[in-house]
C-alpha cells in the first residue's frame, strides 16, 4: 500500500524538483518501508561556473544524489566552482497525511501564506509554474522572519543544514556580475527518494545551473603632433577603470571578476606600446577608462572618458571599441626652431636649417614652429621661450606670425589682434631672448575658437661681435640659440579658460629645441721678403667678400662684392680675424663662401701686392640635438618642487669641421711682400710707362742722327 501512494505522492513533485535554468531532478518512488522516519535533513547546493551553452547542455540532469565532478562537463576547463551566490530558501509546505482516496501526499500550506490566492487552491505543487507563482513578492514579505541564506564558498557549495522536513523553495538571490543567466526558482522536498526508488535522500544535493559571461578589453595608446593625422603607439600612459552601479555612480574597479588585481589600486599602465594592456575578465556591465597621466610629453585629458560595455555573450561595444580595442590619442605638442641659410629665401623650406654659418653683423632670420593642442583652451600653461647668450644678437625684432589649421593657413584678423608681442628679455643692456605666453586668455580662446593647430612664429636678429668664433680642436662649437615649450600635461577641467591662479599643482612638461649659428675666423700670416712683420713692418688689408647683389668692384678683380673689414698687422705681422680679436673695431668674425685680401699698404721698401688674395672658407658641420622634455611640480602656492629631465632623444655631440681642418678652425692665409725693383705684371698698366719710354728714347736718338749730319755737313 505505501510503496503506491508514494509513488503516486512524488510521481508529480518531484518531477519539478530542484527546477534549474534548463533541467530539473528526476524522482522516483520510494520502495523503502519505514515512510519519512526523520524530522529534518540537508540540502547541499554545487554551483558551478559554465560560460557557454554546450557546457551547460553538457551537465546532466541531477537526481538529488551526489555526481562524479571529476569526469563529464565538469572535467572541463572552463567549468568551475562559483562563489559568492547566494541561495534562499523559504519552507512553503508541509509533508500531510497520506490521501489515501487520491492515493497522493498532501501537502499544507504554512500558516503564514494561506491568503495568496494561487497557493492557497492548489492541493498539490507539482510543476515549475508553481515555483513561478510563489517567487512573488508577497510570500517573501509573508516569509521574511524564517527565511533561510546561504552563499556559497570558494568551492562553490553553500549547505543549508538541519531542514525541517517539507516542501521548500529556493531562489537564487544574489550572484556576481559576471553571472548572465541566474537560476529559476525551484522547489525542493526534505526527503526525496533516490534514483531508483529504493530509498528516502534526507540529504539532498542540487546542481542548479546558469551560464557566466567574462569580457576583455584592450587599451591602447597613440600619440600624435595636433593637426596631424599620422598617430604613433606610444607606452607609458595610465588610466583608471571604473564600472557604474545601479545608482548611475562610477566606483574604481580594483580587482576583476576572478579577484585579480587591476593593475595598481584600479589604474592601469601601458608598458607595450604596439600590444597596450588588456583588461580580462570582467562581468557584464558597463565600464570606462580615465586618464590619469600621459606618456612622457603628451598632455593627458582626465576629463574625456572611454566608455564600453561588456554583454551577456562575452561580447564588448562601445563608439570607441574596435574588434575589443579602444584606442585613445594623446597630443603630443612640439616645437621647432630654424634659422635661414645665407642667402636663403624665407618661403623655400630647404632653406631652413638647423645650423648655418654668417658673419658678424649680419640679420640672422629664425622661424618657430609651435604645434597648439585641440586641448589648448584649459590648459593654463602654454608658454614659448626662446633664448641665446647675453650680447651674441641685438636688434631682436621684426616679429611676424602664421596660423595654421592643419596646412591651411588661417588668415582671420581677429586670431592675429589677439597675439601679444613676445616680451624681450634682457641682462643688463644684453638681449638674451624673449617669451610669449599663449595660455594668455584672449589668445587661447581664439586659437581654440578657430582651430590653430600650429603657429609659425618669424623674427630677426644681428650676429654681434660678441658672438663666439669656433676656435680650433673644437673647444667652441658654435653660438647654440634654444627655443622651449612649457606646457601643462594634463586637462582637469573643460571650463575655457582655466583659471591661471589655481590648480598649482598641475605639473609641466617643457620640451626643447636648438640650433646653431657659426662664425669663423681668419688669420693672416704677413712676412716682408721672409722676414717677420715687427713694429716697424707692418702692411694693410681691406677684407671683400663675394657678393654677385652687389654693384662695387673688388679691386684687382673682376668680381662684385661687399667690404666686410679694414685690418693692420700688429707687431707680429699677423691679422685675426675673430669675434674675440681686438685688432680693430671693424666687422670681425666671417661665415663660409669667397673672399678676397686686398693689400692696401706696406712697410717702406716694399713692394705692394697688385693682385687681391682669394680665401675661400668651406667649414662643414653637422649636429645631433638634444631635445629634452623637463617635468615640473609646483607646491600650493606655485612654487617649483621637482625638476629633472625625463626624456632625452639624440646625444649632445658636435662636429663643425673635416678631419683635415681639425686643427684649423681658423683660417690661415701666408702673404710676403718683395724688396726692390717690381717689373709689372705683363698686360698691365706698366706696359704704358715703357711704350712711352720707348718712344722718348727713339725721338731722341733720331733728333740725334739728324744733329751730328748737320754738324758734318757745316765742317
Amino acid at each position: 500500500m505505501k510503496k503506491n501512494i508514494f509513488k503516486k505522492a512524488f510521481a508529480g513533485i518531484m518531477a519539478a524538483a530542484l527546477v534549474m535554468t534548463s533541467a530539473t531532478f528526476t524522482a522516483k518512488t520510494a520502495y523503502a518501508e519505514d515512510v519519512i522516519t526523520r524530522t529534518s535533513g540537508n540540502l547541499y547546493i554545487h554551483k558551478y561556473e559554465y560560460k557557454t551553452a554546450s557546457d551547460i547542455a553538457d551537465q546532466t540532469n541531477g537526481t538529488g544524489e551526489v555526481l562524479d565532478t571529476t569526469t563529464g562537463v565538469f572535467a572541463k576547463e572552463d567549468v568551475k566552482p562559483l562563489a559568492n551566490v547566494t541561495f534562499t530558501a523559504y519552507k512553503v509546505a508541509d509533508i500531510g497525511q497520506v490521501d489515501t482516496a487520491t492515493k497522493s501526499i498532501v501537502y499544507n500550506t504554512v500558516s503564514k501564506i494561506t491568503t495568496i490566492p494561487a497557493f492557497a487552491t492548489k492541493a498539490t505543487i507539482s510543476a515549475d509554474s508553481d515555483a513561478a507563482a510563489l517567487a512573488v513578492d508577497s510570500v517573501h514579505t509573508a516569509l521574511a522572519a524564517n527565511k533561510i541564506e546561504q552563499t556559497t564558498n570558494a568551492s562553490g557549495e553553500a549547505t543549508f543544514s538541519n531542514l525541517p522536513i517539507g516542501l521548500y523553495l529556493v531562489e537564487e538571490t544574489a550572484a556576481p556580475d559576471k553571472v548572465t543567466s541566474r537560476t529559476a526558482p525551484f522547489l525542493v522536498s526534505i526527503p526525496m527518494t533516490n534514483s531508483t526508488g529504493t530509498d528516502w535522500l534526507y540529504d539532498v544535493h542540487a546542481y542548479p545551473k546558469n551560464a557566466t559571461s567574462l569580457g576583455s578589453i584592450t587599451l591602447k595608446k597613440v600619440s600624435k603632433v595636433p593637426g596631424s593625422s599620422t598617430t604613433t603607439p606610444v607606452a607609458g600612459a595610465s588610466f583608471r577603470l571604473e564600472k557604474e552601479t545601479p545608482t548611475n555612480v562610477w566606483d574604481t574597479v580594483t580587482q576583476n571578476t576572478e579577484g585579480t588585481a587591476i593593475g595598481t589600486a584600479g589604474v592601469v599602465t601601458i608598458t607595450d606600446a604596439n600590444e597596450g594592456i588588456t583588461v580580462e575578465s570582467l562581468a557584464p556591465a558597463k565600464y570606462r577608462f580615465v586618464e590619469t597621466a600621459a606618456p612622457t610629453g603628451n598632455i593627458a585629458d582626465a576629463v574625456k572618458t572611454y566608455e564600453f560595455t561588456v554583454k551577456n555573450d562575452n561580447t564588448v561595444e562601445g563608439t570607441e571599441v574596435v574588434s575589443g580595442v579602444i584606442t585613445a590619442t594623446n597630443e603630443q605638442p612640439t616645437v621647432e626652431k630654424e634659422v635661414l641659410k645665407k642667402g636663403g629665401t624665407k618661403t623655400t623650406d630647404a632653406d631652413w636649417k638647423d645650423q648655418v654659418d654668417y658673419s658678424v653683423g649680419d640679420t640672422v632670420p629664425f622661424k618657430i614652429t609651435v604645434a597648439i593642442p585641440s586641448t589648448i583652451g584649459y590648459l593654463k600653461n602654454y608658454m614659448v621661450t626662446d633664448t641665446f647668450k647675453a650680447g651674441i644678437f641685438s636688434n631682436v625684432g621684426n616679429f611676424t606670425y602664421k596660423f595654421y589649421a592643419g596646412t591651411t593657413q588661417i588668415t582671420d584678423s581677429t586670431v592675429l589682434n589677439a597675439m601679444a608681442a613676445p616680451t624681450l628679455t634682457t641682462s643688463g643692456e644684453d638681449t638674451t631672448g624673449w617669451t610669449l605666453n599663449l595660455a594668455a586668455d584672449a589668445i587661447q580662446k581664439e586659437l581654440a575658437v578657430k582651430n590653430i593647430t600650429s603657429i609659425e612664429i618669424e623674427y630677426d636678429a644681428e650676429l654681434t661681435s660678441k658672438a663666439e668664433t669656433v676656435t680650433a680642436g673644437g673647444t667652441n662649437l658654435g653660438n647654440k640659440n634654444k627655443v622651449s615649450l612649457e606646457f601643462s600635461n594634463k586637462v582637469t577641467s573643460h571650463s575655457t579658460p582655466l583659471d591661471t591662479d589655481t590648480d598649482k599643482s598641475d605639473e609641466t612638461y617643457t620640451i626643447e629645441d636648438e640650433v646653431v649659428v657659426y662664425t669663423f675666423g681668419l688669420s693672416l700670416v704677413k712676412t716682408f721678403a721672409g722676414t717677420a712683420g715687427s713694429a716697424t713692418l707692418k702692411a694693410s688689408f681691406d677684407l671683400w667678400e663675394v657678393k654677385t647683389t652687389e654693384s662695387t668692384d673688388i679691386p684687382g678683380t673682376s668680381l662684385k662684392g661687399k667690404k666686410v673689414g679694414s685690418f693692420t698687422t700688429d707687431d707680429t705681422g699677423h691679422i685675426t680675424v675673430t669675434t674675440s680679436s681686438l685688432v680693430d673695431t671693424n666687422k670681425k668674425a666671417v661665415s663660409n663662401g669667397t673672399y678676397y685680401l686686398v693689400e692696401t699698404g706696406t712697410a717702406a721698401g716694399y713692394n705692394l701686392l697688385k693682385e687681391a688674395i682669394p680665401v675661400t672658407f668651406n667649414k662643414k658641420y653637422t649636429k645631433t640635438f638634444q631635445k629634452l622634455t623637463v617635468k615640473k611640480t609646483y607646491d600650493a602656492d606655485g612654487n617649483v618642487t621637482f625638476t629633472s629631465t625625463v626624456k632625452t632623444e639624440g646625444t649632445e655631440t658636435s662636429s663643425v669641421l673635416n678631419s683635415d681642418d681639425t686643427a684649423y678652425a681658423v683660417q690661415t692665409v701666408r702673404v710676403d711682400n718683395k724688396k726692390g725693383f717690381q717689373l709689372p705684371v705683363t698686360g698691365g698698366k706698366g706696359t704704358i710707362l715703357f711704350t712711352v719710354i720707348g718712344l722718348v728714347l727713339m725721338a731722341a736718338a733720331v733728333v740725334g742722327f739728324f744733329a751730328s749730319k748737320k754738324r758734318k755737313a757745316n765742317a
